[in-house]
């Protein structure tokens, strides 16, 4: 059983009370491998694609009825949204959640815009705990240190997507997520990080820097 600390969803999707006492309901399969598809293409860039399996995933969740469940496949579209440099505002969760409050999800919405409060800390995912710490105090140098020590790479990817969201271009960020994602096929994370490194050198006016980073996304874009 695989567990993301980003991604929720999947491991209450595979939760089996006892010991092999009871099969595992098609849904919750089903959703897993839809959700699993959906992660993948959309990391990718192949974001039309991965919209379908996001849609055959939800309509999985529904026939469970679970509030709890919907919300957090949104949050776990909120999510991968963040890592590639989207919005992460979703309105489908926030209907969701007014309709049935759960403090982790709604520490986990705040947590991707950057606005963690400070009970919120002791309910998200582990792998963010120092790392949202630090973004709470405003601690800049701190935050940036943290995000090298999360583990799990979609989580790092998306704590870098929050930190430049949230404190603005810091070139360390970007090498570490364009790093990470280049190791892993990610393309549209590493290519969201890459531009903006080549805006950063421009900026502090380092042009040579700039033309490498940018030969290197004309020569991987396409």
């Amino acid at each position: 059983m695989r567990k993301t600390a980003t991604l929720v969803i999947l491991a209450a999707l595979l939760v089996v009370e006892g010991c092999g006492a009871k099969a595992v309901p098609r849904w919750r399969t089903s959703a897993f491998n839809y959700l699993e598809q959906y992660k993948e293409l959309t990391l990718l860039g192949d974001t039309r694609s991965a919209d379908l399996f996001f849609a055959k995933a939800l309509e999985e969740i529904k026939k469970s009825g679970d509030l709890l469940l919907l919300g957090r496949i949104y949050l776990t579209q909120s999510a991968l949204r963040t890592a590639i440099g989207e919005d992460s505002r979703n309105p489908s969760y926030e209907v969701v959640a007014a309709a049935e409050h759960d403090a982790a999800n709604a520490a986990f919405y705040r947590f991707l815009q950057g606005s963690p409060q400070s009970t919120d800390i002791e309910v998200l995912p582990k792998a963010y705990s120092l790392f949202a710490k630090a973004l709470f105090n405003r601690d800049i140098a701190g935050a940036e240190r943290q995000i090298s020590l999360i583990a799990d790479p979609l989580s790092q990817a998306i704590a870098a997507s929050i930190f430049i969201r949230t404190f603005g271009p810091r070139e360390g960020v970007f090498l570490k997520a364009a790093e990470t994602a280049s190791s892993r096929g990610w393309k549209a994370v590493l290519l969201f990080h890459l531009n903006g490194l080549q805006d950063f050198y421009r900026a502090t006016g380092n042009m040579a820097a700039a033309d490498r980073i940018l030969q290197r996304i004309a020569l991987i874009a396409g």
